[in-house]
């Protein structure tokens, strides 16, 4: 997946990897419903953001809520520029946190090379 894609196919690329995640099904139950997060109102707003890191690489990064049938939890994505940099869950209920993906260290390595 590119940066260059839209924060919404993101979003659904992101929401396929969960829904096949064991541990995914573990914390949360299935099935999972991703959705963005709860505004004042009770709106629903997927966050996004793009930019540039301090080295000039470009970013992606992605906040959206999922529910679960057991419990809910928020949803962390970055890409930078168009590789993955994590795909993190947590959920709030258990103070849990876990990561599908997390590639933040080998880019950081491939950068010092």
């Amino acid at each position: 997946m590119l940066s260059s894609q839209s924060p919404t196919q993101i979003f659904g690329t992101a929401m396929s990897r969960l829904q096949t995640h064991p541990k995914v099904e573990n914390e949360l139950g299935m099935p999972i419903k991703g959705c963005g997060a709860r505004g004042v109102r009770g709106s629903s707003n997927m966050e996004h953001y793009k930019g540039k890191k301090p080295d000039g690489t470009a970013y992606t990064y992605i906040k959206f809520m999922v529910e679960g049938q057991r419990h809910d939890g928020v949803v962390h994505v970055e890409y930078k520029g168009s590789e993955l940099s994590y795909l993190i869950v947590e959920v709030p209920a258990t103070g849990a946190t876990f990561a599908i993906e997390d590639n933040r260290r080998a880019q950081a390595a491939a950068q010092r090379r």
